[in-house]
């Protein structure tokens, strides 16, 4: 067998730590690796930074990590500094808002007719969100259940997305765009 499987996934979408079970040389390990986005093939690859672990060096690390697990988490919360204190809450908020609209245990998608530009609104109420598209585009308004079905989940999917941009004048430019795009959808009808 030759063949790595991925177990474990950590960090930015576009450049996460991934954990692999993998072969080399005949021998079973563990890889630890950083992966980066390649926009020539908009694919995740692996970078050279990473580890191979054999099965003895697994079993020592996490021995290692299991007997100093206070020690090392103390470390990540002792003596932080404002800058820092920022930076983690915005992971920690970032973090907050990627969990809650991960636990997904209902998408309704709606038609309903509102004025303006904006073709797709999207509410969240807890674990349950509703993707509703305006029927007063004739686009919308001649879409089947499935197409209306494919469409809102391909928006829920952009608004999640989005709700990771934290930068303000980047949202006025994102919320300007999502208007212009709906100008531009009206005159397709």
């Amino acid at each position: 067998m030759s063949e790595n499987v991925e177990i474990f996934r950590v960090g930015d979408p576009k450049s996460p730590i991934v954990i692999s079970q993998s072969f080399f040389n005949g021998m079973r390990g563990l890889d630890i690796r950083k992966y980066y986005f390649d926009k020539k093939s908009g694919e995740l690859k692996p970078t050279s930074k990473g580890i191979w672990l054999r099965e003895v060096e697994f079993k020592s690390i996490v021995e290692f990590l299991t007997v100093n697990k206070k020690l090392i988490e103390n470390f990540f919360i002792e003596n932080i500094d404002n800058v820092e204190k920022t930076i983690r809450g915005k992971n920690l908020k970032n973090n907050a808002i990627r969990k809650e609209l991960n636990k997904v245990e209902s998408i309704e998608i709606l038609k309903e007719p509102w004025p303006g530009n904006s073709f797709f609104n999207i509410e969240h109420n807890g674990s349950i969100h509703k993707v509703i598209l305006n029927s007063k585009f004739n686009f919308v308004a001649n879409l089947d259940d499935m197409q209306s079905e494919k469409i809102g989940k391909f928006l829920f999917t952009y608004q999640k997305s989005k709700n990771f941009v934290e930068n303000n004048d980047t949202n006025k430019i994102i919320n300007l765009l999502e208007l212009e795009w709906g100008t531009q959808i009206r005159q397709l009808d």
